[in-house]
């Protein structure tokens, strides 16, 4: 069954994601008026990073740092001995378009400590970063675990390897973290259920209890869009699933999309949202065209489909991740086995920190994530860009435009490397 019985229904929920998106992007606009009511303000923030460069006039510093409602950037000579500051920030010609993206710039004329109580964040921060000497390591980490930004150097990196989705967390970990978990759980809860509760429906309370878990670390992450894309998927799809009604259907995408977009109005600009909801999209692709529920009796297509979809979506994404990280590397067709190596890693480095001992694997990771070098560029215009996402939309209409974006995003990543 499908969730919505006719296209009316369809329409109002639409219609209601439409009006709440409305409202809030009033609010924010209301918001942004009191915030520019002055010309300068001081904004009590968290230094999240802070990133050297050299100008004309001598070295400098981009500082990054998160208040309650914004992220925002500035420049600064000296680099900040607070982890709390208080910032004073100039705010005459802050534009609109910028303060709705909670991502912004703003020149800075004082910055001073300011003694509070540390967050949850800054203490989970603090513990993975006591636990590396390698600053490039202590980034890696607290990126992998709190969503908190790297450096330009380790973006380098780990685009270079291709495996910048895999850092930036979004529904592959929680499909992991969900995954590992409830094996954990089931396993072990199983023995009590049968001989105590065996009326209970223990995948379904196990599933639920998880959700509210990923839910509360999601507010950790201070609702990272990639995440939250995942996370209101992860909850529809279970609501769905749990009534049997349909899962894997373009309409459950776009309702998490809507539902999204109706409650943080910011997701709209977010590069990381687009990617987690295009990569969903290919995924659903495929198995629209190629889905066939008689491959599941079979280990073999099973195996084949798995390493074929894997094959798609990376092909599939090439064209709008290089529009916006145009690095092209011979070792980006490793994100592939890489992405089974790290289904392993990722629990495993988890618990190795919740016990202290995170350091373990330091020279071996370092090593792996300085190896690859950068071995081209993809040049790839606005109208490009446009035109492949029109062409990935038309796909669901026609198997022979999926199998095109397939051959066009293996052509870029080829002329782009010879």
């Amino acid at each position: 069954m499908n969730l919505f019985a006719n296209f009316r229904q369809f329409s109002l929920f639409v219609a209601i994601c439409m009006a709440i998106f409305v409202l809030n992007f009033y609010l924010e606009f209301r918001n942004y008026e009191k915030f520019k009511s002055s010309p300068y303000s001081f904004i009590k923030a968290n230094l999240l990073f802070s990133d050297k460069r050299q100008g004309k006039s001598g070295d400098y510093y981009i500082l990054q740092f998160k208040s309650d409602k914004f992220i925002f950037y500035t420049r600064s000579k000296d680099l900040p001995k607070c982890s709390s500051c208080e910032v004073g920030v100039i705010t005459k010609n802050l534009k609109f378009k910028d303060y709705i993206t909670s991502r912004f710039f703003l020149p800075s004329f004082k910055i001073s400590d300011f003694d509070e109580p540390k967050s949850l964040t800054n203490r989970l921060k603090e513990s993975i970063i006591n636990q590396h000497t390698s600053t490039k390591i202590q980034e890696l980490y607290s990126a992998l675990y709190l969503a908190t930004p790297i450096s330009k150097e380790l973006r380098q990196n780990v685009t270079n390897w291709g495996i910048a989705h895999i850092i930036a967390i979004s529904g592959f970990h929680l499909s992991v973290i969900f995954i590992f978990i409830f094996f954990i759980s089931n396993f072990t809860i199983k023995p009590l259920q049968d001989r105590y509760f065996p009326y209970i429906n223990l995948r379904f309370y196990i599933s639920l209890i998880l959700f509210i878990l990923m839910g509360f670390y999601l507010y950790i992450l201070d609702f990272t869009p990639s995440f939250l894309r995942s996370y209101i998927m992860g909850v529809v799809g279970f609501l769905l699933l749990s009534r049997g009604l349909k899962v894997f259907s373009f309409g459950n995408l776009i309702l998490s999309i809507l539902i999204g977009l109706a409650f943080s109005v910011e997701l709209l600009f977010s590069i990381g949202f687009y990617f987690s909801c295009f990569g969903v999209y290919f995924i659903f692709l495929y198995i629209y065209h190629f889905g066939n529920k008689e491959d599941l009796s079979s280990y073999k297509r099973i195996f084949i489909h798995t390493l074929a979809l894997e094959i798609f979506v990376f092909l599939a994404m090439n064209i709008p991740v290089y529009y916006f990280f145009p690095t092209v590397s011979w070792y980006q067709l490793s994100v592939i086995p890489l992405a089974y190596v790290f289904i392993i890693f990722y629990p495993l480095s988890l618990f190795l920190h919740l016990i202290g001992c995170g350091g373990i694997f330091d020279e071996w990771v370092l090593k792996f994530i300085e190896f690859a070098p950068s071995q081209g560029r993809a040049n790839v215009d606005l109208w490009q860009f446009i035109a492949y996402n029109i062409l990935a939309l038309l796909a669901i209409y026609k198997k022979q435009i999926m199998i095109l974006l397939a051959l066009l995003g293996l052509f870029v990543y080829i002329f782009a490397l010879i």
